[in-house]
Order: structure tokens, then sequence, then C-alpha cells
């Protein structure tokens, strides 16, 4: 007798990991809950000011986070003026990490000696407009120091920073990450490149997939194609020294996942960067090359932001709730006495809440206690 063994069929999906971790959230002590933030005020005494001052907030943010990408992509280009492209892989790349991105943000004046990064404070020196918009312009008032005209910043404030500059620094990254095979692609499919590869199809009846697939595997390099070895002796030496200086920067390593999220590979990837950047500006008609920044400059004119209970004694003192910053109450006392939490808290569990506020704003509470 035949016996019949139901099998459940194969997971086809290339990231069940996700899969799993959509269920653990379902599961887990912590959920996230979605709405507008004006509904959910309990203290509707003071609903309106409570928006206006979380608005100031999310507008500071919004400008120094934007003009912190602004500085890392001059920092990065002043790093590489003047050098050739075959000396590319030599330069030594500021290391771009959440402290080098907050102190952009907020500047260094009141950062610890041994935090202060030393890029960042040599930008701040040569460039006094930035300067002024981070830290203020000195001036004296009464024998005293001070400073003005520099982007608002508020009570309790610190940690929306810290959370802004860890957001910039994941865009950061996953701008090499996601883009590098495409900026790769542009030189394989460049116009220099489009018309090599119809030459050679002439010349000797490549066909011109052959030529593109060649540029392909031997700069990521993905190891070598029975039908690609004879196109290496087809190439012209201008080819052969672009292939060549590539090789430099970006290493002989296969280009795969595990060496896109490899820290190690960061500066090769902006090295690749600037010279994509250089070798389209040189061989693309006028107009036609389309250029990417060296670093991410948010274009959002309201980012999101990130505010915790230190953020939220911030809030309602400027509100005029309380007189300190001083926690009074516990983390869960104070949030419920602003916002009704109870109304959307789901079985019981701790929530994360996101509040909607006419631009994108992310309101985080912590767990409760």
């Amino acid at each position: 007798m035949e016996t019949i063994v139901n099998k459940e069929p194969p997971d086809k999906r290339t990231r069940p990991d996700r899969a799993a971790k959509i269920k653990d959230r379902k599961n887990g002590e912590e959920n996230v809950v979605k709405c507008t933030l004006s509904r959910i005020i309990a203290d509707k005494d003071n609903k309106d000011v409570i928006i206006k001052v979380i608005k100031e907030r999310v507008d500071s943010v919004s400008k120094r986070t934007y003009l912190a990408g602004v500085a890392v992509n001059r920092i990065l280009k002043e790093v590489f003026e003047g050098v050739p492209d075959a000396q590319l892989h030599t330069v030594s790349v500021p290391s771009v990490d959440q402290n080098f991105i907050r102190q952009l943000m907020v500047g260094s004046r009141q950062a610890h000696m041994e935090t202060r990064d030393a890029t960042v404070e040599r930008f701040f020196h040569n460039n006094y407009w930035f300067r002024e918009k981070i830290e203020g312009r000195e001036v004296i008032v009464k024998k005293k120091k001070q400073y003005v005209g520099a982007i608002a910043r508020f009570d309790g404030d610190q940690n929306l920073y810290s959370h802004a500059s860890k957001k910039y620094l994941t865009n950061f990254n996953n701008h090499y990450r996601v883009h590098l095979s495409t900026w790769i692609k542009k030189f394989v499919y460049s116009k220099e490149n489009r018309i090599l590869a119809k030459e050679i199809k002439d010349e000797h009846g490549i066909d011109e997939t052959v030529f593109h697939r060649y540029l392909l595997y031997d700069i990521h390099p993905w190891g070598v194609k029975e039908d690609l070895i004879a196109m290496h002796s087809l190439l012209p030496e201008r080819t052969k020294m672009l292939l060549k200086i590539q090789h430099s920067i970006l290493g002989r390593d296969e280009i795969n996942r595990q060496w896109l999220k490899s820290v190690s590979n960061s500066a090769k990837m902006i090295r690749y960067n600037v010279f994509i950047n250089r070798y389209l500006e040189a061989t693309e008609d006028e107009g036609y090359a389309k250029l990417v920044n060296i670093a991410p400059i948010p274009t959002v004119k309201h980012a999101f932001i990130t505010i915790d209970t230190d953020g939220l004694l911030g809030v309602l003192k400027d509100v005029g709730l309380i007189e300190s910053l001083e926690k009074t109450l516990t983390n869960k006392e104070h949030w419920e006495s602003v916002f009704d939490v109870e109304n959307i808290r789901s079985a019981g569990k701790a929530c994360r809440l996101a509040f909607q506020l006419m631009s994108p704003i992310t309101f985080v509470r912590d767990p409760v206690m």
C-alpha cells in the first residue's frame, strides 16, 4: 500500500526572514500605532500650543539635518580635490559615523574634548556661514558671551539629534550599498562604451551585449565566462586603463550582499562615486551627464523626528505645563498627562506611537514601565 506524505510547498520567497520578523512583531511586546496627533492629545485646552511647539522642533531638526547633508558632501569633495583618478584609491576618507553627523547638526562646542571630531572642527573653522547657522555668532552682552543667529534649539532636544543623526547615517550607508551597482552600469553603458561596443561588433562581429557583459563581470568581479575571455584582447588601452583604476578602487573581491554590508568597504564605494562622477562629466555630452551626490542630501521639507521622555519634558516646559525638566512623575504618567494613550493601546502591550502632523513626524514614547 502506497503511503502518501503531504509535503509543504517550497518557500519561493527570497527573504523568508522578513516574514518571520513580521510574525514576531505581531506576537511581540510592542506595537506600532499610527494616528493623527491632534486627535490623541488629551489636554484639549493646550492642544494648539502643543502642536505648535512640536512643529518648531520638526522645523529645526529638518533644517539642521539638511545642512549636515550639505556639509558631508563638501567635506568629502574637498578630500578628493586635485587627486588624479589613478590615485583615488590612496585617499584617506574621513570616518562618517553617528558622532560625526551629530556634531555637524549641533556643533562641537558642547562635545567632550575626547569625542570632538577634528574634520568637523576644521570644516566649521573654514566655513563661518555654516558655523553661524549651527552654533551661532558670538556676541558680548553685558560682558557675557552669547551666541545668536543659529537655528533654534529647545529644552530637552538632545536626543532628537541623536535619533536624527542615526537616521541620516542609515541613509548615508544605504546611499552606497543600494546605488553602487547603478553607478557601475553608468560606466558600462556610457556613451563612450556604447560607441566602442558598436565598433567591435562592426569589426569582429561580436554582439554588443558581450562587450557590456564583459565589463560587468570584470568590475564586480563575477569570474571569467568562456564566451567573454576573447573580449579582453580586443579592448583599447584606454578601456584597460579605466578598468585598472576601478580595480584599484573596489578591489578584486566579488561584490555581493556581504561585501556591500561590510563597513570596511564604505570608503571604497565613496571613492568609486568620485570616479564615476568624474568619468561621466568628462565623457557624456554637456547636460546629459547625470551626476550623483557624493553623500545624500535630505530633500524633504519636514523630516521625521523622534521624541523620547526627555524630549516630551522639553515640550511640556515650553507649553508651560511644567517648570523644569526634572522628572516628577513616572515616564508613563508624563505621557498619559498629555496623550490619550489608553484608547490606542493594543491588548495591554507597550505602544510605539507614530503621530501624523500635517508634515511627517514620528513621535515615540518609552515602553510602558
